[in-house]
């Protein structure tokens, strides 16, 4: 009799503990990117900016219950541009260009999430880049030399801003995590530049991007499969039987 006991209570414990696995917290990560030209004309601002938005994936609750989100954003303007000199005699060239941009989510507009005024230096990067201008969100070249034929000269310019914040049920964007869908966050951008060009055959190439990457890990209590449950059910008739 005692050992019947005995089994029986080593099996009901068994049972109990792989019925408590099944039902412990869970994670899924996922992300998603954009980008593309920046906004904006040689002749002068775009009022509205150019928008790329990067898709998240949201949580799925049929896969158990939210219970905390870890998200984090990276979002930018980068670019370069390169001078040759096609002519047997030297020239130079001046370039600047005036570029900024804001981070939209959960249904924001205005820069709710990232808004780069200029105002506050980036948590990685740099605003100016080398033959950096006065002021930040400015670059400026100035005065570069390209002293004869097939003469080359590149200039890089860009900036990197961060964002990283937990959310658990009280907060208010917490619910916007859950759904069949995606959660969209955008990036707008502005750029405007301009260059002045000394010399027989010079040629310029530019490019001016915008970028952003948003990325979630989602923690969570999954439904305990069907299996799981008739575990329980049967732990429990188990230790009836072992109390009578």
């Amino acid at each position: 009799m005692d050992n019947k006991i005995k089994i029986m209570g080593v099996l009901c414990a068994a049972v109990y503990s792989v019925a408590l696995a099944d039902m412990s917290s869970a994670t899924q990560t996922v992300s998603a990117s954009a980008s593309g030209l920046a906004g904006g004309s040689p002749f002068g601002p775009s009022p509205d900016g150019q928008t790329y938005t990067a898709e998240l994936a949201q949580f799925d609750s049929a896969l158990g219950t939210l219970t905390g989100v870890e998200f984090s954003i990276s979002a930018g303007h980068s670019g370069e541009i390169l001078f040759t000199n096609n002519a047997n005699t030297g020239g130079y060239v001046v370039f600047y260009i005036d570029y900024s941009f804001e981070v939209n989510g959960f249904g924001g507009t205005g820069g709710n999430l990232l808004f780069q005024d200029w105002d506050t230096a980036p948590t990685a990067g740099s605003p100016n880049g080398p033959g950096a201008g006065t002021f930040a969100g400015h670059f400026n070249t100035g005065v570069v030399n390209l002293t004869g034929i097939g003469t080359t000269a590149t200039e890089v310019f860009g900036t990197q801003l961060d964002f990283a914040n937990t959310y658990t049920d009280g907060d208010a964007e917490f619910s916007q995590f859950i759904g069949d869908g995606t959660l969209d966050f955008d990036i707008v951008d502005w750029a405007t530049f301009a260059l002045g060009v000394f010399g027989e055959d010079m040629q310029f190439e530019l490019s001016s991007f915008a970028n952003i990457s948003v990325e979630a890990t989602y923690t969570y209590t999954p439904i305990p499969a069907p299996g799981a449950a008739g575990l329980l059910a049967v732990s429990g008739l188990l230790t009836t039987r072992r109390r009578r």
